[in-house]
């Protein structure tokens, strides 16, 4: 599946290692070379609001969706 960053970039899941939440961000473990690199696919405001992004990819990859976009941080 692909998945479009907030910021606009494009992520394979394949490549992903694993999808992880911290400091309300969402992020992607990639493996670089002979170290790990972490892509930063979303921020938001509440813990709660991240929680739900990352459950979002979950379900996405679970229900075989080829692409996926990071929902947006909603203003307020």
């Amino acid at each position: 599946m692909w998945i479009k960053t907030q910021d606009g970039d494009l992520l394979n899941s394949d490549k992903v290692y694993r999808f992880y939440a911290e400091d309300n961000k969402i992020f992607a473990q990639i493996e670089a070379g002979d170290r790990w690199s972490d892509w930063t696919l979303g921020k938001y405001k509440t813990a709660a609001r991240a929680k739900a992004a990352l459950n979002a990819i979950f379900a996405a990859l679970h229900h075989g969706r080829k692409t996926f976009e990071m929902p947006p941080e909603e203003e307020e």
